[in-house]
């Protein structure tokens, strides 16, 4: 549950942020990847179709294992409380 009202702005800073953060440096890895994730669980908190739609693009354009199974899971969970099957499942 998110206490402020969701907005298109906030859902597209998170998923900057993901992937931000979530960005290589040479020879050390990614960035931040707990702070990808706090992103990913902020997104998942947001209770509106806007997240949904940030989580399911962030789903094809991270390759961090970490990362990319938190966002699965809640594009699953999603899925599960609408009583529908992801696509490309």
């Amino acid at each position: 549950m998110s206490f402020l009202p969701p907005h298109a702005d906030i859902t597209s800073a998170l998923g900057a942020l993901v992937e931000t953060t979530l960005e290589k440096v040479p020879t050390l890895g990614p960035r931040n990847p707990k702070v990808a994730n706090a992103g990913v669980l902020a997104l998942s908190r947001i209770d509106h179709h806007m997240a949904g739609d940030e989580l399911s693009r962030l789903a094809t354009r991270v390759s961090h294992r970490g990362a990319l199974k938190l966002i699965n899971a809640e594009l699953g969970a999603r899925a599960k409380a609408l009583d529908t099957s992801r696509p490309g499942i």
